[in-house]
């Protein structure tokens, strides 16, 4: 989703295990997942396209007196977030992190693995008509693959 620039909106919070959503505060249940997706919304896939749209902290408060527990909760939340985009920043500035990353060729994952789609004279409104009713389906795909 990075790499198209298609993610639009990212809800954060903790979690143990694949259980359900269990909405903790970001960060609890699981530090190190926290941590690398916070390097990842930060810094992308090894200088690729990084997240600039909003986070959205998506969290039960635990047993609150009043709003102002919901708020600490909230900046709970935040908090988490900045020590770990902090900590994410010193990480990728590690001389051993970057050899690291070079040598197991990360790099390489933005490397496309199949060929581009070409147009054909198929991919045209008239033979997309003229197939049979058994792959009016697939031409039609076909058809939009190529506009």
């Amino acid at each position: 989703m990075l790499w198209h620039d298609k993610l639009f909106h990212i809800a954060l919070n903790g979690q143990r295990g694949i259980k359900f959503d269990q909405d903790l505060v970001f960060g609890h249940g699981d530090l190190l997942n926290a941590f690398f997706l916070v390097d990842l919304l930060e810094n992308g896939v090894d200088c690729g396209p990084a997240y600039h749209g909003p986070r959205h902290f998506d969290f039960k408060p635990a047993r609150t007196e009043d709003i102002t527990g919901v708020w600490a909760s909230a900046a709970a939340n935040m908090r988490t977030y900045l020590l770990l985009k902090e900590r994410a920043a010193a990480f990728r500035a590690d001389p051993e992190v970057r050899e690291a990353l070079a040598a197991s060729r990360v790099a390489d994952l933005r490397t496309p693995t199949l060929a581009p789609a070409r147009r054909t004279p198929t991919c045209s409104p008239t033979a997309a008509r003229t197939r049979s009713s058994t792959s009016r389906r697939r031409a039609a795909a076909a058809w939009a693959r190529c506009t």
